[in-house]
């Protein structure tokens, strides 16, 4: 029994041991610690106002951030902007500390801004210039985009134009024969049509014909049988009185109708690319469309009609008059009269000008209204990772690069020039001419963020690597 006791005795001793020499080691570490000391700091630029250009080796930039973001037209939006930062500083320092030097961006604020990490935005902005043209007071066209050709059928059901004064456009492909070519004019628009039709021969007299023709811009409906729209009507009346032939013709001009297609000879005026046996030759604008004449009794039209399929694709034209004559052409300009091709008493069966005043009105009261962006931006810090780069042995340039973005409400006002214009056309002779304009930049509050007060620091500092050294030391002498 007392061997025992005296076994267990001598365990004891031996675990006390073990402890002390743990204490020792413990002891060690808090010893080696207490060597270290706090991070040694390189560099401290104190505290700059974000106005500040040049300081020393550093320089510190302000940038508003980009002209997407940088303002609002609501007053008193959280709105964001960006401290862009640039540091480069010159540190004489060992090789050896490299990995141990850290920076530290600080920012100071006046309690009305605040700092984003990630943030969304949809600024309010004043929505594109608004015109109104009109004909006395019958309106024209009213919307964003005065200056279409083809208006889409949203325009129409929102009201932009009266469809008394439109008529549709119809797309297609054109496919006929000519000179011994096959030829299409794909993917185009119909800009103008003439069509000859009832040919009745004059009984002995060769070469002389009775005949109708029916010419339109304005057209309702069209198909390789017949047309629909609003142009002008000529019946051609072949005579012999006397025995000489003779052709008289009566015009009536404004007609709304329907004539055949294709019993005669037929002009078509259409957009597209046109191809020459499956080759590519050109492409034909509805400015300058391309012009094709089929073969009849009348006229000298050499091309065969192989296919015509066009249809209407909910696009329209619009005209100055409900007496479709003449197209409603407009041109933005800051220098010239806006409206073109205006109506001439040529067009019109009463031989007088629809209106007694066209007239012009770019963003009248209350435009452009103001409304918010469709997309959301999401805006994000940001800090580069630092780049050294050597300049002499033991001496280093530090370049830290980043951008922080704060917010805050958009308060601070200035303007935004907007055009306004009045502009009047009156007749003179046959047709109209342009009075002249009042037009001129109005300015237009804007609100952008409160960015003052706000104030950035750079501190570098040096981790002291003693402590971790004397910590792997030490280990390495408990595990002996």
């Amino acid at each position: 029994m007392k061997s025992k006791i005296k076994k267990n005795s001598e365990n004891i001793q031996k675990n006390k041991d073990v402890l002390e020499k743990k204490t020792i080691s413990s002891s060690n570490i808090k010893s080696s610690d207490s060597l270290s000391k706090l991070p040694n700091v390189l560099y401290d630029s104190g505290w700059l106002n974000i106005e500040d250009r040049n300081n020393d080796t550093s320089s510190v930039e302000l940038e508003i951030i980009t002209d997407e973001y940088e303002d609002t037209t609501k007053n008193g939006q959280l709105a964001p902007f960006r401290i862009d930062y640039v540091f480069k500083n010159i540190l004489e320092i060992a090789d050896s500390w490299l990995p141990f030097i850290r920076s530290c961006i600080l920012i100071k604020k006046q309690p009305l801004i605040n700092v984003e990490g990630v943030m969304s935005y949809q600024p309010y902005e004043y929505d594109l210039d608004y015109y109104e043209i009109y004909g006395d007071s019958q309106l024209i066209y009213k919307g964003q985009y005065p200056d279409l050709r083809l208006f889409p059928e949203t325009d129409r059901i929102t009201g932009q134009f009266d469809i008394n004064l439109s008529s549709k456009w119809f797309y297609g492909t054109l496919e006929y024969t000519q000179s011994g070519f096959d030829l299409e004019l794909r993917n185009g628009y119909i800009v103008y049509v003439l069509t000859t039709y009832d040919i009745v021969p004059l009984s002995g007299h060769p070469g002389y014909y009775s005949y109708k023709t029916f010419e339109t811009l304005a057209i309702d409906a069209i198909s390789p049988s017949s047309i629909t729209g609003e142009g002008t009507y000529i019946v051609y009346t072949a005579t012999a009185p006397g025995g000489t032939p003779q052709v008289d013709s009566i015009a009536t001009k404004n007609v709304q109708k329907t004539a055949p297609m294709f019993e005669d000879f037929t002009e078509i005026h259409a957009s597209g690319a046109l191809y020459e046996n499956d080759i590519f030759q050109n492409f034909h604008s509805i400015d300058n469309p391309k012009i094709v004449q089929f073969e009849g009794d009348i006229g000298s039209g050499t091309a065969t009609l192989v296919s015509f399929d066009y249809s209407w694709t909910e696009k329209w034209r619009v005209f100055y008059s409900n007496k479709r004559a003449r197209e409603y052409r407009f041109r933005k300009s800051d220098s010239l009269q806006n409206l073109f091709n205006v109506p001439d008493e040529a067009y019109y069966e009463t031989a007088t000008l629809p209106y007694a005043q066209l007239s012009v009105v770019i963003n009248p009261v209350g435009y452009p209204e103001i409304i918010q962006e469709d997309t959301e931006s999401i805006l994000q810090s940001f800090h580069d990772e630092p780049v050294w780069t050597k300049i002499t042995d033991n001496k280093y340039q530090r370049i830290i690069e980043g951008g922080i973005i704060l917010s805050s409400s958009a308060e601070v006002e200035e303007s935004t020039p907007i055009l306004e214009e009045d502009e009047t056309y009156s007749p003179s002779g046959t047709f109209y001419v342009w009075d002249g304009a009042n037009r001129g930049d109005v300015d237009y509050p804007i609100y952008e963020p409160i960015t003052s007060g706000v104030q950035i620091r750079l501190l570098i500092s040096a981790m002291n690597p003693v402590s971790s050294l004397d910590f792997k030391k030490t280990r390495r002498t408990d595990n002996a």
